[in-house]
């Protein structure tokens, strides 16, 4: 016969093998994630992000619409749809020990002939914030690959997605081929193409100002023929004639470069900006 002592031996012995077993049985250690941990990524979330990409002609760093939609399919992986821009990539992904999700995917964009594949990523849910970084990488493309670190994604429908997005996360403006023409009245107009996007849904209005700039870097004193104009929320807008400006000194040849800026004062009173220096195109 066991003694009482040894009774009680036996008995946490029993107790420890038995938890040893549920544990084994739930996947190991008890350290990797619970449900409520993977539930966390699930729904969809979306915000604007950075797309750095742009080497010349940006008066404002390119921007882009981000969504993701995930659900779960197996005991610890999501999977869904990410888009980015017009790219929209098909994602699965695996959430580790940490809480962290590693997304894999891969898709397209009906306006590139590049194909999007995730490189790498790591993202983590704090409350209704989802944060990270994920680098893209474009083939075939001139920047194959692309960091995004995510900074204002939030669970759609959350009160943080509601919130007023920062101003330099609103929109991105590109300039280029800015050029001079001498009209036969002797004055010279100045002009230039470009590209630009908002990604929020507040519209607002847009005020583009040129500048000629002289080989001393000096502004000429020129008249603006450009004038304030409406652009919606989430519209995409590209063409020439943006900034525009008449220089009347006949006896002033072309500029070599021109200042271009833009400025969008939005319908809720926050305003972006911003300016470059472009050569410029043209002669007598």
């Amino acid at each position: 016969m066991h003694t009482v002592r040894e009774q009680g031996r036996l008995l946490r012995a029993i107790v420890v093998a038995a938890i040893v077993a549920v544990v084994s049985a739930c996947g190991g250690s008890g350290t990797g994630p619970t449900a409520s941990d993977i539930e966390a990524f699930v729904g969809e979330w979306t915000g604007p992000v950075r797309w750095p990409t742009c080497t010349t002609g940006c008066l404002a760093e390119d921007v882009r619409r981000f969504t993701l939609r995930l659900s779960r399919t197996e005991a610890a992986v999501v999977s869904g749809q990410l888009t980015i821009g017009m790219a929209v990539l098909d994602v699965r992904g695996q959430i580790a020990d940490d809480r962290s999700l590693q997304l894999t995917g891969l898709g397209k964009s009906p306006t590139s002939i590049a194909t999007y594949t995730i490189a790498s990523s790591r993202t983590t849910v704090s409350g209704n914030a989802l944060s990270g970084d994920i680098t893209f990488r474009l083939d075939p493309a001139t920047i194959s690959t692309v960091p995004v670190t995510l900074t204002h994604v939030f669970k759609a429908g959350s009160p943080e997605a509601a919130r007023p997005i920062p101003a330099d996360l609103r929109a991105y403006i590109y300039a280029y081929d800015v050029n001079a023409g001498r009209f036969t009245t002797g004055s010279t107009l100045y002009g230039h193409c470009f590209s630009m996007a908002t990604v929020v849904p507040l519209g607002g209005t847009i005020t583009w100002t040129m500048t000629p700039l002289g080989a001393d870097g000096a502004g000429y004193d020129v008249r603006q023929a450009s004038f304030p104009s409406r652009l919606e929320g989430n519209t995409v807008r590209f063409g020439c004639g943006g900034a525009s400006a008449w220089d009347d000194n006949r006896q002033r040849g072309f500029a070599p470069n021109a200042r271009v800026r833009a400025e969008i004062l939005f319908d809720d009173g926050v305003t972006t900006a911003g300016e470059l220096v472009l050569p410029v195109r043209g002669g007598p």
